[in-house]
C-alpha cells in the first residue's frame, strides 16, 4: 500500500496556540489532528443539496402562511416537530 504524502505548514506562535488551545478544548490529541478535521469540515457543505426541495419550500411557505394567520405553535409543539423533521432526514440521509 502506498503512503499517503505528508505535508507541513506554517503557523505564527499566537496561531499555533490558540489552535493548540482549541485542539485540548475539543478534544484532539494535537495541533494536527484539529487542523485536519477543521479543513475536512469546511470542505463539506452546510446544508445538503437537497435540503430545500419542492416540498420543504412549500412547508416553509405553508408556515408563513399560518403564522400570518395567527395559527402559532406552543415551543414544544416547534421542538417535537423540529425532533420529527431532524429524524426524518437523519433515516433519509441513511439510504
Amino acid at each position: 500500500m502506498e503512503k499517503t504524502p505528508m505535508h507541513q505548514i506554517q503557523l505564527s506562535d499566537d496561531v499555533f496556540h490558540t489552535a493548540q488551545q482549541r485542539a485540548l478544548e475539543f478534544g484532539y490529541s494535537n495541533v494536527d489532528e484539529y487542523v485536519t478535521a477543521m479543513i475536512r469540515e469546511d470542505q463539506e457543505p452546510t446544508l445538503p443539496d437537497d435540503f430545500f426541495t419542492p416540498e420543504r419550500l412549500k412547508e416553509i411557505d405553508e408556515a408563513v402562511a399560518q403564522a400570518d394567520a395567527g395559527l402559532l405553535l406552543t415551543s414544544e409543539q416547534v421542538d417535537q416537530q423540529l425532533a420529527e423533521h431532524r429524524q426524518a432526514w437523519l433515516d433519509k440521509r441513511k439510504n
